[in-house]
């Protein structure tokens, strides 16, 4: 059966940079950030509802630095002095560093020839296999291939109209093509604001069978970046959502008055749990505004796996599919 990447949402875990040296790997959040300064994707904003309690406006585009330092050790970029941390400060565990970096090391000198996503994926699973704090969790938000061609296509008849001398219908083409991303920003936007709502907590007290309990923790801090191909160059809006593994919650049971209002852990457990539901909100919401505005009509996938847009065949999406054709006999092989 042929699959290929159509809407989703993904969440895998992010950790700490300080675990390896940059020679071997660079964290998430400075792979983000680089999208940006190497590849020219726009800049990140902040989206979380918790972003406020920082001083972050929503809406507002992500300084590097004041990223680095709340992503890579949770310093609050209230202070000054970059000196206080929101809860606790990453847990260090005793020769981590050397261990994941030799290990990363071993592998990545295993497959000299990986590409790029591939070098990122031995990189994680590696970091899984050791214990490592959980800085934040990436939720990706990317479209099916049609949707990525749709935005493509309008883009193409704005500099066409644009070298013809019309000026005009030229902005007409853009503004079409920025409803594209409008749509996709929309989708992204009403997922996390489901994420929030419905696995917002966090821990509280000694958890074991039979006790400890769950704490509403429904405000998180969220930097939210757009991309506009795949790491093989190929068209495929996406976006990329780093969820700070540190939210504020108001705990009126505990002991302590400083753990009343406090910055703990998210519940991971309860993200994991949320996303597929969070996956169809997007989907749907992404449909609907493309239809609403564009008109454009959507057709269920014939191996049933989502929708495409319709009029966009299957020829032409696998045009550009570079990945795809990339695997595809490989993968066939190992049917056989």
């Amino acid at each position: 059966m042929r699959r290929e990447r159509c809407v989703m949402l993904t969440i895998s875990s992010g950790y700490d940079p300080g675990y390896l040296t940059r020679a071997v790997a660079t964290g998430r959040e400075n792979y983000y950030l680089s999208a940006v300064a190497e590849h020219g994707e726009p800049p990140g904003i902040w989206t979380g509802l918790g972003c406020p309690e920082l001083g972050l406006s929503v809406g507002s585009e992500v300084n590097n630095k004041i990223m680095e330092r709340l992503y890579g050790a949770f310093i609050d970029p209230r202070d000054p002095e970059h000196k206080t941390t929101l809860g606790r400060a990453p847990s260090r565990f005793a020769g981590n560093n050397d261990k994941i970096s030799a290990l990363i090391a071993a592998r990545l000198a295993a497959e000299p020839d990986a590409a790029e996503e591939r070098r990122d994926q031995i990189i994680m699973q590696a970091m899984k296999e050791q214990r490592a704090a959980v800085h934040f969790f990436d939720a990706t938000f990317s479209v099916p291939k049609s949707v990525s061609l749709l935005h493509a296509s309008l883009q193409v008849r704005a500099q066409q109209a644009r070298d013809a001398g019309q000026a005009d219908e030229a902005e007409q083409w853009t503004a079409r093509a920025q409803i594209v991303w409008d749509a996709i920003m929309a989708g992204n936007q009403a997922m996390l604001e489901y994420l929030q709502r419905e696995a917002g907590y966090s821990r509280a007290g000694y958890h074991s069978k039979g006790s400890g309990r769950f704490v509403d923790a429904h405000e998180w801090v969220i930097a939210s970046f757009a991309q506009h191909t795949s790491r093989d160059n190929d068209p495929q809006l996406h976006v990329h959502n780093a969820i700070l593994n540190r939210v504020l919650r108001e705990d009126p049971l505990a002991t302590r008055e400083g753990d009343r209002r406090a910055w703990r852990t998210l519940d991971g457990i309860a993200l994991y749990a949320a996303k597929p539901a969070a996956g169809a909100i997007a989907e749907r919401t992404l449909a609907e505004y493309l239809s609403d505005r564009l008109g454009v009509q959507t057709i269920a996938r014939a191996d049933g796996n989502g929708w495409e847009v319709a009029g966009i065949s299957e020829a032409v999406r696998d045009q550009f599919s570079s990945r795809r054709r990339a695997i595809e006999p490989r993968v066939q092989q190992l049917i056989e």
